[in-house]
């Protein structure tokens, strides 16, 4: 256990320090999982704590979209958690293991939000992984750095989800995760669509173009090099169901189309069923399980 001003750390903080330097960012709403025997206001009082020990950086959102019905957390507007050096160096002396996602700048809020929104994907379907004891999935997030990329291109062009093809012919993905379900490998690129781009924004050829060339010239082995034999899909998250009539729309006859999968952000909500109820929807509206457990 280590001492600092205020606060013993304990394996409950180590944990929670470890989970934000995965995931890039976790909010006080997601800390409560880490700490199931303490009260709301003490779990808060140890976040600040930790905060002030310069151990996570603290950033309350400055944009925010509630709920529709502000369920999820009494309409507060959320307060996320960044994993600092100090913080990583704690977490590496501990468990010999350097966090790959450390925070050194305030991102934009809106960068922030929707950040937020990827995490919450992202925790969901570990979740889910572990739910039906498969290893949980490979994940490249927005915000990992190419250190390979060419010194010229521009810092936004040095992310290993930013691919450029010819013709100008861009793709980046919010998320992309490597995922085994028995001896079918999957690579799963995730569009985290909050309802604020209209059709003419999705028919962006980086949208719908970018990732044919990106399946079709394998790029992804930038980042998993002896991924070869996989199935490809794009998986398009939204707040509703609502939302995927226009994406049907945009997407109707483009080779692209059948690669697609539609999930809705509801559906996050019950993670241990994630990957075994038919919520995953493609184009044509056939709802499908991505998982199917072996028989009992």
């Amino acid at each position: 256990m280590t001492t600092t001003a205020g606060i013993r750390i304990g394996p409950l903080d180590i944990a929670f320090l470890a989970a934000v330097g995965t995931y890039g960012a976790l909010s006080t709403e997601d800390a409560v999982v880490f700490y199931p025997q303490h009260k709301l206001n003490s779990i808060q009082k140890r976040l600040r704590l930790l905060a002030q020990n310069g151990l996570t950086r603290m950033s309350r959102l400055e944009v925010w979209q509630n709920d529709d019905d502000g369920a999820s957390n009494g309409g507060r507007i959320p307060t996320l958690h960044l994993l600092t050096d100090l913080g990583a160096d704690l977490i590496e002396q501990q468990s010999g293991q350097r966090p790959p996602r450390i925070s050194r700048s305030r991102p934009a809020p809106v960068t922030l939000l929707h950040r937020r929104e990827i995490v919450r994907v992202m925790r969901a379907f570990d979740q889910a992984a572990d739910a039906t004891s498969l290893d949980r999935p490979d994940w490249v997030m927005e915000q990992d750095v190419w250190h390979e990329a060419p010194q010229q291109r521009p810092p936004n062009q040095r992310r290993l989800l930013f691919h450029q093809f010819e013709n100008g012919l861009t793709c980046a993905p919010d998320l992309a995760c490597r995922f085994r379900i028995n001896q079918t490998e999957l690579a799963l690129f995730w569009e985290v669509d909050l309802s604020t781009e209209g059709r003419k924004q999705l028919r962006k050829a980086s949208k719908t173009d970018g990732y044919v060339a990106l399946f079709g010239q394998q790029a992804y082995r930038r980042y998993w090099p002896d991924l070869e034999a996989c199935r490809q899909h794009v998986i398009w998250v939204t707040p509703t169901r609502r939302r995927f009539a226009a994406l049907k729309d945009v997407m109707k006859g483009h080779p692209l189309a059948p690669a697609c999968r539609l999930l809705s952000a509801e559906c996050l909500a019950d993670p241990k069923q994630l990957l075994t109820n038919p919520v995953w929807e493609t184009l044509a509206g056939d709802r499908r399980a991505m998982y199917r457990p072996p028989a009992a």
